[in-house]
């Protein structure tokens, strides 16, 4: 997370002028606080009765957030028909994220599903990013390949395309503006073979010839055999009898 924007929303009033604050500092459009404001209509029932409502709101967006933006108020003064009409937020400070809890791997294929638990430690909390990492040797050769994954969509993950037969090394954090937090523990996997078992909606034996090039650019003639096993027949190359 790099920048946060505060918003204030003012019901049927035309406003002539704004301006925001921190604190008893007024803040001017810079390349770190930029305000705006919009102008939208929508309908609200008062009294049993649908009536439209315009809707001023008033924006600040703050870019390149750091630790020293937090735990300041912030203030929006309006202006209209000669009255002024303030709105103050905190944005309060908050610790690192909790590392991520019961980290679970399935094996699929060659394939890996991750699962884990995310513990939100205060009702207001700010947007967090959970990181996977993962390599394919249990040593300092192989360096960490590591994926990105947003805290607000399911707390699971999947890994494609991996090498077949290989063991992999798994971990993860999770990181806020404040921080990072611990890593799990490795967790530890092997991938599976990829299946080349083909099923073929026949019941004999059937043979399929084909050209293709070999190193020397010479065509060689292959035959495709294939061999019943029960319901299932397993394809294999072999190369014709000269």
């Amino acid at each position: 997370m790099d920048q946060m924007t505060l918003k204030a929303n003012v019901y049927n009033k035309n406003i002539s002028n704004f301006k925001w604050w921190i604190g008893k500092k007024i803040i001017f459009d810079d390349v770190r606080y930029v305000y705006y404001s919009n102008v939208s209509f929508t309908k609200k029932e008062l009294f049993g009765s649908i009536i439209n409502v315009t809707v001023t709101t008033v924006f600040l967006r703050i870019l390149n957030l750091t630790s020293e933006d937090f735990n300041r108020n912030y203030t929006v003064k309006v202006k209209y028909d000669n009255r002024n009409l303030n709105c103050t937020y905190e944005l309060p400070a908050e610790e690192v994220p909790e590392t991520p809890l019961n980290l679970k791997v399935k094996l699929d294929g060659t394939s890996i599903r991750l699962s884990w638990v995310s513990k939100a430690s205060k009702a207001f909390q700010y947007p967090v990013t959970v990181y996977i990492k993962y390599k394919s040797c249990d040593n300092d050769t192989c360096q960490w390949k590591t994926l990105m994954h947003n805290h607000n969509s399911q707390n699971s993950k999947s890994i494609f395309n991996l090498s077949e037969n290989t063991d992999y090394y798994i971990a993860m954090y999770a990181e806020n503006i404040f921080g990072k937090s611990n890593e799990t523990d490795i967790v530890a996997i092997k991938t599976g073979r990829i299946n080349t078992n083909i099923n073929v909606d026949v019941h004999r034996k059937t043979s399929k010839i084909f050209q293709h090039k070999n190193s020397a650019s010479l065509f060689e003639e292959v035959r495709l055999n294939s061999q019943e096993e029960g319901n299932r027949f397993i394809i294999y190359d072999s190369a014709t009898d000269s």
